[in-house]
């Protein structure tokens, strides 16, 4: 081979060296970015819906709500997401409507599949489960109880079965309330113009 032919060939294989640690370097720092688009391009508004839900203390027991199956649970179990979870912000740059999702409505709907799921022999029904929402579900719920990785220390008893907790306690936690008031209002604030237009 002649000294040109191997010249160009190190210089083809710098380039495509150069060229493979510039990708991996640009995906080291922001390929993650290419999912999240927010992070990279500005196109979506903050990860994290910017309200102040404050602390309320809840009663943690073995209650009878959501337990038996009739229209009226039903109606309880839908009504843990309003509006389908979904509520709408504008996006700071574009002034877009951007549509989301709250993590807590979410982790909601996902109980409530894993509910349905649940009931579904008990009705005889023939429907075939939706195993990947099944799926994606119960490996949500497992994600977000590791996110929060809650610290709360549990008395173990045995009225159960072996290494069951003491059901009843007293938690600080969030106030869901305040989420609920405020999607509701960030929904309202989105239709009151709507329907301002429609009537005119």
């Amino acid at each position: 081979m002649s000294s040109k032919v191997i010249q160009r060939v190190r210089v083809a294989i710098l380039l495509l060296m150069i060229t493979i640690s510039g990708i991996g370097i640009w995906f080291s720092f922001g390929g993650y970015s290419l999912n999240v688009p927010y992070l990279s391009l500005g196109v979506k508004s903050s990860p994290v819906w910017d309200i102040d839900v404050g602390d309320v203390l809840m009663f943690i027991e073995n209650g009878t709500p959501y337990q038996h199956e009739d229209k009226a649970r039903a109606e309880e179990w839908e009504s843990l997401a309003p509006g389908e979870g979904i509520i709408y912000q504008r996006n700071p740059r574009s002034g877009e409507l951007e549509e989301y999702t709250i993590s807590m409505f979410h982790q909601l709907r996902c109980l409530n599949v894993i509910h349905l799921e649940l009931l579904r022999p008990s009705r005889f029904e023939e429907r075939a489960p939706n195993e990947p929402v099944i799926r994606h579900c119960v490996n949500y719920l497992r994600q977000m109880v590791l996110c929060r990785s809650d610290l709360y220390l549990e008395n173990i008893r045995d009225p159960i079965g072996p290494h069951s907790v003491d059901p009843s306690s007293i938690r600080t936690c969030k106030d869901w309330r305040k989420v609920y008031d405020a999607a509701a209002a960030s929904r309202q604030s989105l239709l009151s113009p709507l329907r301002e237009v429609s009537r005119g």
